[in-house]
């Protein structure tokens, strides 16, 4: 069978990058260093341009100014909505990239499975997006994200529409799949709690025009759903809180590198 386990994860470098939309600045010249193999998440108030941001990275639009640097690498991204194509079945939407890629159709198949057992619908392969719960499906774009083994996951706010237990067995699976596959991941998500749950630093940014005013690295007792209840769980929320809501002069504060914040965990 083949093996999609263990990619070499990929640093994601931010050189002086902004957004501008007729003239108009969407975010501040952000410049970042998110160290290989590490998961960060991005969170800010509508319109700070996070989910741009995330774009970019993935090579789906180009900015105004500065550039990004994945080392060569290409990235898997997961969107809001997955995206699914309605008439092919749950393997057949996995093996896509592959099939486009001009992979054969025997990888495809094994790649294809081994990925979908990973994500936890092994079982039904063979279903149609119809036949699938809105959790299920955010299972399939997320296996179609990680079936070329890419060495950086981005992942924009994936859970969104999900309900709150949904969205906390999908990030346990996140969790669990980034300990496996040890690949960089950027997470954007409106949600603090899950952006303190599953990054190990958090950039903060805030708007209008979009800035980033400050990183938070997250040292917790530990990962699992109880650290929720935690007091270090609850300043780490509230220290977030207060980074997004209190007024900055302009340009706001914008570290050049996350690494110094990053911590070993996993």
């Amino acid at each position: 069978m083949a093996d999609t386990r263990r990619p070499a994860a990929a640093g994601i470098s931010f050189d002086g990058v902004s957004m501008s939309y007729a003239g108009v600045r969407a975010f501040e010249p952000v410049t970042l260093d998110v160290k290989a193999g590490s998961f960060v998440s991005i969170v800010g108030t509508s319109g700070c341009g996070k989910t741009t941001l995330l774009r970019i990275a993935a090579g789906l639009i180009r900015p105004t100014e500065g550039s990004v640097d994945l080392s060569g690498a290409r990235s898997g991204m997961c969107f809001q909505d997955p995206r699914l194509l309605p008439w092919r079945n749950a393997m057949d939407n996995v093996t896509l990239p592959l099939e486009l890629a001009g992979v054969s159709a025997d990888e495809c198949q094994d790649r294809g499975i081994e990925i979908l057992r990973m994500v936890g619908m092994g079982d039904a392969w063979n279903r149609m997006p119809a036949q699938l719960s809105g959790g299920m499906r955010m299972r399939v774009g997320l296996a179609r994200a990680l079936v070329e083994r890419p060495p950086a996951l981005l992942l924009d706010e994936p859970c969104s529409a999900l309900d709150e237990i949904t969205r906390e067995t999908i990030n346990e699976l996140l969790a669990d799949l980034w300990k496996e596959l040890g690949m960089t991941v950027v997470l954007v998500t409106h949600s603090l709690a899950e952006a303190v749950y599953l990054g190990r630093q958090v950039v903060v940014m805030t708007g209008r025009p979009g800035r980033v005013v400050s990183v938070h690295g997250i040292h917790l007792p530990n990962r699992q759903p109880e650290v929720r209840t935690t007091v270090e769980f609850a300043q780490a929320l509230q220290s977030i809180y207060h980074d997004m809501t209190l007024p900055r002069p302009p340009g706001g504060i914008a570290p050049s590198s996350l690494e110094k914040h990053a911590g070993s965990e996993r």
